[in-house]
């Protein structure tokens, strides 16, 4: 069934719609490594979450809390890496 289609048939979409990861935003190109990398998410609320969508090596990346959590997010990785980030 297509979008268009479960719409009309009067099925509530804004079940997924209103969910934060829907509204999200990719981020292309971070540099991660060993050190705290703090990253602008533009998103101008709170950070849900965030999902690796692609990464230049195999890499463990993990969240610290930011002072900013409205403009900012701080990721670091197990190893050097480029990565692909949604945040939501």
């Amino acid at each position: 069934m297509s979008i268009k289609e479960y719409s009309d048939s009067g099925k509530r979409l804004d079940v997924v719609s209103n969910k934060p990861i829907v509204s999200g935003r990719l981020i292309e190109g971070v540099n991660l490594s060993t050190s705290p990398t703090t990253i602008n998410h533009g998103l101008g609320r709170n950070v849900q979450g965030y999902i690796i969508v692609k990464s230049t090596s195999g890499v463990t990346v993990y969240f610290t809390p930011s002072d900013f959590p409205k403009r900012t997010l701080i990721l670091t990785a197990s190893a050097d890496s480029t990565v692909s980030v949604w945040v939501f």
